[in-house]
């Protein structure tokens, strides 16, 4: 079964970052087997609402993050598993930040040298907790998703955590896949 490759694959992705535990072949297995079986009974065994938030301070920035408060939690694991899932499917690619940055310096270096130009900045204010997961897989990973049992997870997400909160590991993905509408829609728009 595939769901069980993929959240196998999310089980041990989640233990590998913990430092605070150790788990052995025998205890993946069993975690990977549990979680398993809730995810065949998703309406009764897995809640994604089950987060808790928490104030991040930077200077005088706060920032609202969410997380599951057990890592082994089938919500945390699956949501771990979800991310995988719209990793393949869409084929995201995540900016590389510090070639960006570089880009930008390269780029810099020739401005001064023009006399006409214009720079645009974009930023959304509290992005990751402004984009609505219902809508992103309304509009796009649901046409996108032909496995029943996958589907159902996602929607099952979608429905439950609202928005694609930062602090959770499906928040760039989903942010991504709506990016890149965004993307195709303004070079439609300045064409």
């Amino acid at each position: 079964m595939y769901i069980e490759a993929e959240i196998k694959r999310a089980v041990k992705k989640i233990v590998a970052c913990d430092t605070d535990t150790y788990k052995n072949n025998s205890e993946i297995s069993q975690l990977t087997k549990e979680i398993l079986e809730k995810t065949l009974n998703l309406d009764t065994n897995v809640d994604f609402r089950k987060f808790e938030r928490f104030v991040l301070s930077q200077g005088n920035k706060k920032r609202i993050v969410v997380k599951y408060p057990d890592l082994d939690s089938a919500e945390n694991v699956l949501c771990q598993c979800i991310k995988q899932i719209l990793d393949k499917a869409f084929h995201v690619k995540y900016p590389n930040r510090n070639k960006i940055a570089r880009e930008l310096f390269d780029v810099m270096a020739a401005i001064v040298k023009m006399s006409d130009f214009t720079i645009v900045r974009f930023d959304f204010k509290n992005f990751f907790n402004s984009i609505s997961t219902n809508y992103v897989y309304e509009k796009i990973i649901k046409n996108k998703i032909s496995d029943r049992l996958e589907q159902e997870l996602i929607e099952k997400f979608s429905l439950e955590t609202e928005y694609a909160y930062a602090g959770l590991s499906t928040s760039n993905v989903i942010a991504e896949i709506i990016a890149l509408q965004f993307d195709e829609f303004l070079e439609a728009a300045l064409e």
